[in-house]
């Protein structure tokens, strides 16, 4: 996850090569896309191939960015919400107040988000103990939690691996030969 959050700091950072400008020019044409796109009819498969074509005049550092500044958009919303949950007692007064926490946020990356603000909130006071629970106790055994990564992060552990495949119906030659995976 580290990786791909850098990642996605890096690709925000191309704001700078592209200047303030730049940068506005190809959220704007990314947006005149999108927009038109949305009123088109989506059962169309010529409206698909306008619409690649579209995005192919993009390159990929282009693209990089689009990417980044989408998700960069939400991130301080996230950084606020995160704090709020985190320190009730410490919520803004009125919406001018919020709001001025919110442009604070504007500086934060998605690196210092997640070392600075989730992964502290997440274990502490066994955050993350009580969501397993939880889950447990709604899905029983349709559930398994994993000590680390999340949405198949961890597959390169080889019993996280042998169990996916498992539920999924495929084997691989190493389920036969590893006594220990359930």
């Amino acid at each position: 996850m580290n990786f791909a959050l850098k990642t996605v700091d890096e690709w925000n950072a191309l704001a700078e090569k592209f200047g303030r400008d730049g940068s506005r020019r190809l959220v704007g044409r990314a947006l005149a896309i999108v927009d038109a796109f949305s009123t088109e009819d989506r059962d169309d498969p010529a409206v698909f191939e306008h619409f690649a074509t579209e995005l192919a005049a993009f390159t990929t550092e282009e693209i990089q960015f689009l990417l980044a500044k989408a998700l960069q958009l939400a991130l301080p919303e996230l950084v606020y919400v995160t704090q709020v949950i985190h320190d009730p007692a410490h919520r803004p007064a009125d919406m001018r107040a919020a709001r001025r926490r919110i442009e604070a946020a504007n500086s934060v990356t998605f690196v210092d988000y997640a070392e600075r603000m989730a992964l502290p909130l997440w274990t502490e006071e066994g955050v993350q103990g009580r969501a397993e629970l939880e889950l447990k106790k709604a899905l029983g055994n349709q559930v398994t939690v994993f000590p680390y990564g999340g949405h198949l992060g961890n597959l390169w552990y080889p019993d996280n691996k042998e169990l996916v495949l498992r539920i999924l119906g495929a084997t691989s030659n190493s389920a036969q030969e590893r006594p220990g995976v359930r």
